[in-house]
């Protein structure tokens, strides 16, 4: 399988509004696999695999580390 990332630069994280449903990913398992990887790289490995900047890579590590897959709901998604 061939995964593609793309890190983003923004990400706007305001809750969704009212009437706004939230959409299952198709590939649950396969987030969770790629993210308990992603979790065991430090933030300069980050930044190697993804060659992006350290500070872009530091977020993503923020990112990963707290990511939970499998835990979707209005409180955590964004339009």
């Amino acid at each position: 399988m061939l995964v593609l990332l793309s890190p983003a630069k923004k990400q706007v994280a305001q809750p969704l509004e009212p009437g706004y449903g939230v959409t299952l990913p198709i590939f649950d398992s396969e987030i969770a696999d790629l993210v308990t990887g992603l979790k065991t790289l430090a933030s300069k490995d980050i930044a190697n695999l993804m060659h992006i900047s350290t500070p872009l890579a530091d977020l993503n590590y923020e990112r990963f580390q707290t990511f939970t897959p499998g835990h979707y709901s209005t409180s955590n998604a964004t339009p």
